[in-house]
């Protein structure tokens, strides 16, 4: 028997500038206010969902706090807080207030490697942003 799954929403996108177009439009769905679990994450590629990070969490990795990258000044004109985890990050995903994503690739990689992203069920986006709770309470702020 394989078993019940409930019907799974997915986007790919592939590498192209209007896919990444079409795919940030997809996880703007999240809606505010948006958790993102992203080790490779930049200001760049989080500008597209700038209108719902208020109020919002990243968590990163270290290498990702330098000068030209993630900041204390940037996380604070997007009011948004921001942690690492020492632990290695690998999946990346989204969390928002109506919605939830799995994302194939980093999000400033969207639109130029192929991803697809994973829409998740209640169930899923609970059992994710539990996760992501873990995740950030073991975290530590970068400033």
């Amino acid at each position: 028997a394989i078993g019940f799954s409930a019907p799974a929403r997915v986007t790919y996108v592939p590498p192209a500038a209007e896919a990444a177009t079409k795919g940030f439009a997809t996880l703007l769905r999240a809606k505010a206010p948006l958790w993102i679990c992203d080790a490779y994450a930049e200001p760049g590629a989080l500008a597209p969902l700038a209108s719902i990070l208020p109020d919002g969490r990243l968590l990163t990795t270290q290498k990702r706090i330098q000068p030209d990258c993630i900041t204390e000044v940037w996380a604070r004109s997007q009011g948004v807080e921001v942690k690492v985890q020492s632990k290695t990050l690998h999946d990346r995903f989204v969390v928002g207030s109506q919605h939830g994503f799995l994302i194939g690739t980093s999000l400033n990689s969207l639109g130029k490697n192929h991803s697809f992203l994973v829409e998740l069920n209640a169930v899923m986006r609970a059992t994710v942003r539990d996760v992501f709770e873990e995740l950030w309470e073991s975290a530590r702020v970068p400033w």
